[in-house]
């Protein structure tokens, strides 16, 4: 049986769409757009337009056209069927044949629009129809079925991206990157309800590219997003990263934030006993353990403590003070005294990194080598810890007294210093946190879900 009937002229060519083939009363009009990338610097496919008319005629046997016609209607109006197009002008074009070489890339081809006018007292009908079919610029080129491509063999029909850079009124720069990531996708069959690939699956392999445009040791990414759109095709991504300061972060922080401060412990006209205190909030990645954010705490504190030995205390002062006899007279702290205190702090290691465990204690070995005359007394420990949604957080502050003249106050609190060879010019935050800096979080979110599938109501089975 032939859904269009019979037609006394034999055509030269095919046009046929989802089963239906049209004879010689048809006539054809074929309109090519090229549709730019979002740069504008290249055609990543032309868009074709097929607009048919023809006649309809009754087929054998039958007596109206009404069986043809509903069969036709449902038939061109399924998307994604195999397209044929040849002995035209535009080639041999053949869009969707199983195991075939040319595939839409763009979820079709699909039928835009289907109108008829029934003639001769509904024996034939004179039928409108129009199909769209995205493909690429050259038929050669292969492009593999929905549910085949991966990011290893897939071709993806653009990557592109634009940057911005902004300063604040402190000078300190932020950069932007965004852009977009498009691969080629259709449907295996007209029946195939599988949402196939996604071009999720291709964001470790770009954004990792990404990722080298940042300096870890100067940047910290404050921003990622990937907007998949509905058809899973387009990926638009943007990273944002921020300057960051000279201090940097401590290993496996995502964030840390702080304070120091000293002032004199009571006025006088000589000021040699001195109150510092020393505050400090982190988050760390949620794939570590918490404790890193105490070690990177107790390690930065032992480290500016040990800053007073090079404070100046002169024997005058000492002596001064001790006529003046003050009702709770300090005596200067022996190093053992303070090693004691941090190594009560810092000794457990149960829960941490063997890496973080042994670069802390390194440190600590290290400062209790090089100080020989510690001008510091600690007397005040306290913890913070945010609890529930605010658990991501930890605040720990420390106090002590620092006896030194007002001359060596710089050197005794060792402001402006990082703690010695923690950050290594920011080259150790930079590998504590790179894994989870570019495509991916700390989480095996590599991939976004792939839960919904094509709904075809009333098309299909």
């Amino acid at each position: 049986m032939s859904l269009i009937g019979l037609a006394p002229l034999v055509d030269v060519g095919t046009l046929a769409y989802n089963g239906v083939t049209f004879n010689s009363l048809f006539k054809s009009k074929v309109t090519g757009r090229a549709i730019k990338d979002a740069a504008v610097r290249t055609t990543k496919y032309v868009e074709w337009t097929i607009e048919v008319e023809g006649c309809v005629t009754l087929d054998t046997g039958k007596l109206t056209i009404d069986d043809q016609m509903t069969t036709i209607k449902f038939l061109l109006n399924q998307q994604a069927g195999i397209l044929t197009y040849s002995g035209r002008g535009l080639g041999n074009v053949v869009v969707n044949q199983t195991n075939g070489l040319l595939r839409d890339v763009a979820w079709g081809p699909k039928p835009e629009v289907l109108d008829f006018t029934p003639l001769g007292g509904s024996r034939s009908a004179l039928v409108h129809w129009t199909v769209t079919t995205a493909l690429p610029v050259n038929p050669r080129q292969i492009v593999p079925a929905a549910g085949t491509a991966s990011p290893q063999t897939a071709p993806v029909i653009q990557f592109n991206e634009e940057t911005s850079v902004s300063y604040d009124d402190d000078c300190y720069s932020t950069i932007s990157i965004k852009g977009t990531l498009e691969i080629p996708m259709t449907r295996d069959a007209v029946n195939d309800r599988a949402a196939g690939d996604t071009v999720d699956s291709f964001r470790q392999k770009f954004m990792t590219s990404i990722l080298t445009n940042f300096d870890l040791r100067y940047f910290r990414i404050i921003r990622r997003t990937f907007n998949v759109s509905r058809d899973r095709r387009t990926m638009e991504w943007e990273f944002l990263a921020e300057e960051l300061p000279p201090m940097g972060l401590p290993g496996w922080a995502t964030s840390a934030r702080g304070r120091f401060t000293c002032r004199p412990f009571q006025p006088g006209a000589a000021i040699v006993q001195w109150v510092c205190s020393l505050t400090a909030t982190y988050t760390i990645r949620s794939d570590q353990t918490r404790r890193n954010a105490w070690f990177a705490f107790i390690s930065l504190l032992q480290f500016r403590i040990a800053q007073s030995e090079f404070g100046y205390y002169p024997d005058a002062v000492a002596a001064n003070n001790q006529n003046q006899n003050p009702p709770n007279p300090i005596k200067l702290p022996s190093f053992g005294g303070i090693g004691a205190f941090f190594g009560n702090l810092i000794g457990f290691t149960g829960g941490l990194g063997v890496s973080a465990s042994a670069f802390y204690k390194q440190k600590q070995a290290q400062l209790k080598q090089n100080i020989k005359n510690q001008k510091a007394i600690p007397y005040y420990f306290g913890i913070d810890e945010g609890l529930y949604l605010d658990s991501k957080t930890v605040t720990f502050e420390a106090s002590w007294w620092l006896f030194t003249a007002f001359s060596h106050i710089l050197l005794a609190t060792g402001i402006w210093k990082p703690v010695n060879g923690d950050l290594q010019g920011g080259q150790l935050w930079a590998n504590t946190v790179q894994d989870i800096m570019g495509w991916r979080g700390p989480l095996a979110n590599d991939e976004i879900a792939q839960q919904d599938i094509i709904v075809d109501l009333g098309g299909g089975s």
